[in-house]
């Protein structure tokens, strides 16, 4: 747009009487600096949130903390820095307060079945367990509260509200939903609440607890002070949850009636559908948006929405559609602080973007090295050393721009005739094609700030000497590893020939590899291809191989017979896949191959493709060659062994960042990958 500031976006509400300058928040984020580890507001708890608020943020606002930890003096006597922190950019802060529900009480086999609600014995409980059971993580005793207890923790929030008052935050926002990650949702929720008193049944009583804590928040702040409410616009769990007909028509009036001043919408459960919570990749952008604008029909309140929001132009239609009034930013916001005033200035470019990878998601970032505490600071070159960078995937990407921001002289070698390696080819693969936005992200970057670019570049020790380095990175990544017995078979290729070539793969494909091959495999069978899946692993040895990683919704989508509910449609049907855990590779031939099942008779299956998609391997002589003819020589991303984008681009940060510093780099990473999928 031609004037970025007279977008809807940039223009200022107000919520009670505060001011906020533009429609742009920092959504709550659990995972904080300071808070997190140390119990404390820090001076990296200070930076976390500032930098939002410098980045051009109207508004910020923390993550859940419970009243004990806002009373609490390392808390409480930071407070009124951190409110002049963010207020000297002319920005506003809320405090979230929270009480956690059960899952903080067990995560374990007896937690709530999903979708047999019925079985479901659970109440709302607050943890009662003493030091002790505490600090051996014990799982904690919990009971029923009585009325006495629940009274106790209403005038405890209020309290709260009056500390935060007093001491400069600018409101209060009350944590309700997620599920049995609020003790409040454990309330409001059908589906945890089978209390028969008058704190349970009905709405009107599940909604009471809320309500009454609300009540009493506004009578220790008066009228004038922003009260905020975290409500589950749908907690993704279908009719035996709270849905979005249910929030429209009793959550969002309850609140507004109580004396909430805004409502920040929100979705998901944490025990049984957090993919609403850490939206993954493969849902669209605002994907949560019809469910918040109907919410938005049962109220004249503000509203607030979150889930999947990265591009400012999607936003800003979103707003003139009326579909909601401020934009919650998550993680956008940690991908890139400076978003609002990067798009401002006209460097929409420059934005580096979130891709919903859900590996680091707060301390830290996958893209985005700076928001983690204790990094290395980013330092002008201490000398003229050339670096040279062989490979452009997205730790030899991210190393020349780290190097050239410092002012080194970089130049990228690769061996093919694009940029982006393994993550760029993922522009062809429907399911997580949003993670080669960073290579391109990455790639207008190198090129903005003058980094020498050589495609088609055969890199032996001989012709990378040649070119006279002082520092050369090794980020050539790791190839697949075709057994012998598939060498003469032209229709056994690897993932990526795979996936740039799948209009040329044939109906019936084979894809030898769980958790590599999990999401071409959802992609290839969402095109009507018929997709067999197979590894050594079981549904529980592939789930915790990625439990940390984008892939973990996707292999519980494959792995299970619950089906999470979506957001679309589309991404509601998977047809045409079969799994096969605990399965070999037997004997495979011209038109038919063999798998061997741990359990079960061997099975004869006809293909067009064999994909083998298993941990890939190094090259380890070309570092092995250039360590005796170059001073300093580095390896990093998938070279290192480092299988995931937020370890490349911490390993290649702390490398270049070392370069002429005192800082020590971490050991050379020499681990094979096991193929236990």
């Amino acid at each position: 747009m031609s004037d970025a500031s007279s977008m809807k976006l940039f223009q200022p509400i107000t919520i009670n009487k505060m001011v906020v300058k533009n429609r742009i928040s920092q959504a709550a984020i659990l995972s904080t600096p300071g808070i997190t580890d140390k119990q404390a507001i820090t001076d990296e708890t200070i930076e976390w949130f500032e930098s939002r608020a410098r980045g051009g943020a109207g508004l910020v606002i923390t993550g859940a903390l419970m009243p004990a930890q806002i009373s609490a003096p390392t808390i409480r006597d930071g407070l009124p820095r951190l409110a002049e922190a963010i207020h000297k950019h002319d920005a506003k802060i809320i405090v979230q307060a929270a009480m956690f529900g059960s899952m903080f009480i067990n995560m374990g086999p007896s937690a709530p079945p999903f979708p047999n609600e019925q079985d479901v014995k659970q109440t709302p409980a607050e943890i009662m367990a003493p030091p002790g059971q505490q600090e051996t993580g014990e799982a904690p005793a919990f009971h029923e509260l009585s009325i006495a207890e629940i009274q106790g923790i209403q005038d405890q929030f209020a309290e709260t509200a009056k500390i935060l008052m007093d001491s400069g935050i600018d409101g209060i926002q009350l944590h309700c939903t997620h599920g049995a990650a609020s003790l409040m949702c454990c309330f409001i929720s059908p589906y945890y609440n089978k209390r028969t008193d008058e704190y349970g049944g009905s709405w009107e009583n599940r909604l009471r607890n809320p309500v009454e804590t609300i009540e009493k928040m506004r009578a220790a702040v008066g009228e004038d002070y922003p009260i905020m409410a975290r409500i589950a616009g749908d907690e993704l769990l279908g009719e035996a949850g709270i849905t979005a007909e249910t929030a429209r028509e009793f959550i969002a009036p309850a609140m507004e009636a109580a004396g909430c001043d805004a409502l920040d919408v929100s979705q998901g459960s944490i025990m049984h559908s957090p993919q609403g919570i850490l939206v993954p990749m493969y849902y669209e952008q605002g994907c949560f948006l019809d469910m918040v604008s109907r919410i938005k029909e049962g109220t004249s309140l503000p509203v607030f929405g979150a889930g999947r929001f990265t591009d400012l132009d999607f936003c800003e239609e979103a707003l003139q559609k009326g579909q909601l009034d401020i934009i919650n930013f998550g993680r956008q916001l940690i991908a890139d602080p400076e978003t609002p005033n990067k798009y401002l200035a006209g460097k929409q470019d420059e934005i580096r973007p979130c891709i919903a990878c859900t590996e680091g998601c707060g301390m830290p970032c996958s893209v985005n090295y700076d928001i983690g505490p204790g990094r290395t600071p980013l330092l002008d070159a201490g000398s003229d050393k050339k670096i040279v960078i062989i490979g452009s995937g997205v730790a030899g990407l991210e190393a020349a721009r780290v190097g050239a921001s410092r002012g080194y002289p970089v130049t990228i070698v690769e061996k093919r005739n694009r940029l982006g390696g393994l993550v760029g080819t993922f522009k062809n693969e429907p399911v997580c094609r949003e993670l080669s936005k960073f290579t391109d992200y990455l790639i207008r970057e190198v090129n903005r700030l003058g980094v020498e670019v050589k495609l088609n570049f055969e890199a032996t020790c001989d012709s990378i000497v040649a070119l006279d380095p002082d520092v050369v990175i090794v980020a050539a990544g790791a190839v697949q590893d075709i057994p012998k017995k598939l060498h003469n078979n032209s229709k056994a290729i690897d993932i990526l020939e795979a996936i740039e070539r799948r209009d040329e793969i044939g109906q019936k494909i084979v894809i030898w590899g769980l958790s590599y091959g999990s999401e071409t495999a959802i992609s290839l069978a969402d095109e009507g291809k018929e997709v067999t899946l197979i590894g050594n692993g079981n549904h529980q040895s592939l789930l915790g191989f990625a439990a940390n990683a984008r892939r973990w919704w996707l292999t519980k989508k494959l792995s299970s017979d619950i089906d999470p509910v979506r957001a679309s449609e589309e991404s509601q049907v998977m047809d045409n896949i079969n799994v096969m855990f605990q399965t070999r590779l037997g004997e495979v031939g011209e038109n038919t191959l063999e798998v061997i099942p741990k359990n079960g008779e061997n099975q004869t299956i006809e293909y067009d493709t064999l994909v083998v998609a298993r941990a890939r391997k190094r090259d380890m002589s070309l570092l092995e060659q250039l360590e005796d003819r170059v001073e300093e020589v580095y390896a990093i991303g998938d070279y290192a062994q480092v299988n995931i984008i937020e370890k490349a681009v911490l390993r290649a940060n702390e490398v270049v960042r070392s370069i002429d510093s005192d800082t020590e780099v971490v050991e050379q990473m020499t681990k094979e990958p096991e193929d236990f999928i």
